[in-house]
């Protein structure tokens, strides 16, 4: 993954738990729900708030993988 990516899904991991994200933060996160992956991992961390960063990163990149069935 790039570091802009990387870069992108740490801001939007975070702002999903943000109690006053800005108007930038908000137009980026609606961008973000046109990738099914990106949004179904962040629907997830805003609902559960304790996804560890690399859970959140593998749901975006490999969405398919074992190692998430539990989640």
């Amino acid at each position: 993954m790039s570091e802009n990516t990387t870069s992108m899904l740490k801001d939007m991991y975070t702002t999903v738990t943000t109690e006053n994200p800005t108007d930038e933060q908000l137009d980026r996160l609606n961008n973000a729900f046109h990738n099914l992956h990106v949004r179904d991992a962040l629907i997830l961390q805003a609902m559960r708030h304790d996804i560890p960063f690399n859970y959140f990163t593998a749901m975006v990149e490999h969405p398919d993988d074992s190692m998430l069935q539990p989640l």
